[in-house]
C-alpha cells in the first residue's frame, strides 16, 4: 500500500494499483504485480526524468517470487530457455523456477545495458541488486543438482557504479 511509503517521506510510489489505469502498462500486470521488464523500464524512465538530481529508486520485482514464479508474459519475448533446464531436473516446478530466474536475469541485463548506453550510470550513481530473502526451501529444490540443501542459501548482492568501488 502506497500510504505506508508516503508516510515514510517518499514522494512517488508506483505499483500495480498506479498502473491499472495506464493502457500501456495494465496488460502487463498479473499475479504479484507489474512484469519485471516493464517495471525496470518504468524505473529507467524515472531515472531519466530526474537525471542529475538526487533520487532513490527501489524496484521490488516479482517475476521470480515464490511459491509460483510468473509463467505468463503477455507480448514480451524472451530467448528460448536452454534445453539443459529440462535435462537438469524432471520436476516441472523446479524447471519453472530456473526459467523465471533466467528471464529475470535477461530483463535485468537489458535494463543495465540501457543505463550504460544512456550514460545513466555515472560517478554519482550506485545501483544495488539484491533480494529481500532467499527462495524458501522446498522439496522440489532437491531435484536441482548442486542446489544447497539448507534453509540458509545465499542472497545475491551486486554493486554497480560509474566509479571504482572499494573491494569488499
Amino acid at each position: 500500500d502506497a500510504t505506508v511509503f508516503k508516510k515514510m517521506g517518499f514522494q512517488h510510489v508506483l505499483g500495480a494499483k498506479t498502473w491499472q489505469a495506464d493502457p500501456h502498462k495494465a496488460p502487463f500486470i498479473e499475479g504479484w504485480g507489474l512484469m519485471d521488464r516493464v517495471l525496470y523500464q518504468a524505473a529507467l524512465d524515472l531515472l531519466k526524468q530526474n537525471q542529475g538530481k538526487k533520487i532513490y529508486i527501489h524496484v521490488a520485482n516479482a517475476d521470480t517470487h515464490g511459491p509460483y514464479p510468473r509463467d505468463y508474459f503477455n507480448s514480451l519475448e524472451y530467448p528460448p530457455l536452454p534445453n539443459c533446464i529440462q535435462h537438469l531436473t524432471k520436476d516441472t516446478h523446479a524447471q519453472a523456477i530456473l526459467g523465471s530466474i533466467l528471464r529475470h536475469d535477461y530483463d535485468l541485463s537489458m535494463a543495465i545495458k540501457e543505463m550504460q548506453q544512456q550514460d545513466l550510470i555515472d560517478k554519482q550513481t550506485l545501483v544495488i541488486v539484491t533480494a529481500d530473502h532467499n527462495y524458501p526451501h522446498a522439496q522440489f529444490l532437491n531435484s536441482i543438482p548442486g542446489y544447497p540443501i539448507t534453509y540458509y542459501t545465499r542472497i545475491p548482492l551486486v554493486f554497480l557504479s560509474g566509479q571504482k568501488l572499494p573491494e569488499a
